[in-house]
């Protein structure tokens, strides 16, 4: 089995369930396209800097799409793949990869926010 997931800043992002029903809006609704394009350069950059422990996982462009608007689009909406079909992985591996994943994503948040005041 794997498991893809987006992850979210909880300094721009106060509710994940909300943020994630509202990117089904991108193909309509120009701000959601914004802000689905901002998550998921967050979610990049934090797969990105974030070392490799316990679980690899993927980023994959497409692990989801939004609504379709009336021309028949969508958006792709991008996410991270983890694969547990391994039979030598763990549940150590799995919390591993967890603590690695809730640290860098801690500090990916307070890099965002810090960015975003220094822009205006």
């Amino acid at each position: 089995p794997t498991v893809n997931f987006r992850l979210y800043n909880p300094v721009t992002v106060p509710d994940a369930e909300e943020e994630y029903e509202t990117e089904n809006l991108a193909a309509t609704h120009e701000p959601f396209r914004v802000r689905l394009f901002n998550t998921s350069e967050y979610h990049y950059k934090s797969f990105k800097s974030r070392p490799r422990l316990g679980l690899y996982t993927s980023w994959i462009r497409t692990m989801a799409h939004s609504d379709y608007d009336e021309h028949g689009r969508c958006v792709k909406i991008p996410g991270e793949k983890a694969c547990f079909f391994n039979p030598r992985t763990t549940y150590d591996h799995i919390d591993e990869f967890l603590d690695v994943l809730h640290h860098y994503t801690l500090e990916a948040s307070e890099v965002t926010s810090e960015e975003s005041v220094e822009g205006n």
